[in-house]
């Protein structure tokens, strides 16, 4: 190790650590660093990975003016974040957008968050208009989005979070409709037979997905239309507490719900009912969060929403620099909550 980085760790310089330091330390050239550091070029993800690590550890710090200037960068990336009702609230947004902004900060990058309604595209033709931005992330995304094609007649890269058919967009998501499927033939293998699921709006391109899942794990399983309800577009409290008094004639054994969101509202009626979860009716969520961690009995699908952002600020610093990227970028996902 240099002396220069050496009397850093001991925090005896006062100077900050330069681009050349780093180089000196890991043996590489200043041209190969400064290309990790500004997400430019074709870098190994070896090399890449020992200059981020070694960036962070001696806490190197760009002069982002500088950069701006010299390179007509902005060095932030757009976060579009749902702010209708709830949902900029519920866990898996806080979470996603942890990821963003952390593994946007280790390329050099700050997140603009811009809270949106629906696909309303106010905020984004801002930031196209006064270059605020040098790429987007849309965390959710809705069906017929205006702002995809926005996005698409501009010159900003941008990564969605979700699938949808567009064609051309770069996507970041778990399979919703396969993982659905699955879990759901996974409940009916466990001997339940009527079927009460309860979703969110249709215009959210993820509630689709989740609904086609079910369905086509209901038509796998032998299951008829007597067999099943499902009840969309809940938007709040009120709304399922309708739903789920509906549940006392269709005697459902097991209900479904879209998210946590509409999990936690569940399980808190059925708790207001004296309703015993599981020994009553089963209880399951498309989605885990710390919402659900209360009630202990909700089995669940968990996805790892931190990952789902990192990797979309990942893919989009690969759009960044100019290479090639797939369209579909998948985040595994997991089922807990079965005994």
């Amino acid at each position: 190790m240099s002396n220069r980085l050496r009397n850093h760790d001991e925090h005896v310089s006062s100077k900050p650590v330069t681009l050349k330091d780093i180089a000196d330390e890991l043996g590489l050239s200043k041209t190969t660093v400064s290309r990790v550091l500004s997400g430019t070029g074709r870098i190994s993800e070896e090399t890449r990975r020992m200059v981020l690590e070694c960036a962070t550890a001696h806490n190197y710090k760009p002069n982002s003016l500088a950069k701006g200037l010299a390179t007509s960068k902005s060095f932030n990336i757009g976060v579009l974040l749902p702010g209708d009702g709830e949902q900029a609230d519920i866990p898996f947004f806080h979470k996603c957008l942890s990821g963003i902004t952390q593994e946007a900060a280790a390329h050099g990058y700050d997140a603009l968050v811009l809270v949106t309604s629906g696909n309303s595209s106010e905020h984004l033709e801002r930031i196209l208009r006064q270059n605020k931005a040098d790429g987007v992330i849309i965390t959710r995304l809705m069906e017929n989005d205006s702002r995809l094609r926005l996005l698409k007649g501009s010159y900003m890269p941008f990564v969605v979070i979700g699938s949808g058919t567009e064609p051309g967009v770069v996507q970041v998501d778990t399979d919703n409709e396969e993982a659905c499927r699955k879990f759901t033939e996974l409940l009916a293998k466990r001997g339940y037979k009527r079927f009460l699921f309860l979703c969110g709006s249709s215009d959210i391109t993820v509630n689709k997905l989740r609904e086609r899942g079910f369905r086509k794990a209901m038509k796998n399983c032998g299951f008829d239309e007597n067999s099943f309800r499902i009840c969309s577009e809940n938007r709040n409290m009120y709304d399922i507490e309708q739903n789920l008094m509906d549940t006392v004639d269709f005697f459902a054994d097991c209900i479904i719900c879209g998210d946590d969101v509409l999990c936690s509202y569940t399980m808190t009626w059925l708790e207001k009912a004296e309703i015993q979860v599981p020994e009553d009716i089963m209880v399951a969520s498309f989605y885990n969060s710390s919402l659900l961690e209360r009630f202990g009995c909700v089995a669940a699908i968990q996805i790892d929403a931190d990952r789902v952002g990192r990797t979309a600020v990942s893919v989009l610093m690969r759009k960044l620099a100019g290479e090639n990227v797939p369209e579909k970028n998948s985040v595994s996902y997991s089922f807990v909550g079965f005994s």
